[in-house]
């Protein structure tokens, strides 16, 4: 339910600085940001850390470019898969022919710099670039099968410009 009511705007953008840097209020973060950056609420979901049944992760603040890389839509499908023997998920996606350009120059320029992937106005993940990406990447990190398959989900969602409203709804028995 929570998935269907976003409105999907997924944009990759450029973390600013060259460190992955987090800020514990927004005021914080809006001292050190510029004209050309926004500051956006990232919850860090690190799969190490347990936390009690109920409770969330902390939220914190990034500063990220105001302009996208790339749009969610430019991207053609992701998935989430298992790296074998060690528990920990990934994420695949694959681009289309003007993304895969984009991207490719901008990866190339931005290698060891951190991308924000950033669902409705809200970082979800900051993955560094090792390398030129041009049609298809992976996305690696802790993440637990849940966190792989609801990134993967945002990411091959893209773009929807649609709103819905909920007319019924009735409990799962």
């Amino acid at each position: 339910k929570n998935f269907l009511f976003t409105t999907n705007q997924l944009e990759l953008k450029k973390v600013a600085g060259s460190t992955y840097q987090t800020f514990p209020t927004k005021s914080a973060a809006e001292q050190v940001a510029t004209k050309d950056q926004e500051v956006l609420p990232f919850t860090e979901r690190d799969s190490s850390v347990v936390q009690k049944s109920g409770d969330s992760a902390p939220q914190k603040f990034m500063i990220v470019e105001k302009k996208a890389v790339i749009t969610g839509a430019e991207i053609r499908d992701a998935s989430s898969y298992s790296r074998s023997g060690t528990g920990d998920y990934q994420i695949m996606f694959s681009l289309s022919k003007e993304g895969a350009q984009k991207f490719g120059d901008w990866t190339g320029k931005y290698v060891g710099s951190y991308l924000a992937i950033v669902l409705d106005k809200k970082v979800l993940s900051a993955p560094v670039i090792k390398g030129q990406i041009f049609d298809s990447g992976v996305i690696e990190g802790k993440f637990t099968k849940e966190m792989a398959e609801d990134l993967a989900l945002s990411l091959k969602s893209g773009y929807l410009n649609a709103r819905m409203n909920l007319l019924d709804e009735k409990p799962f028995e």
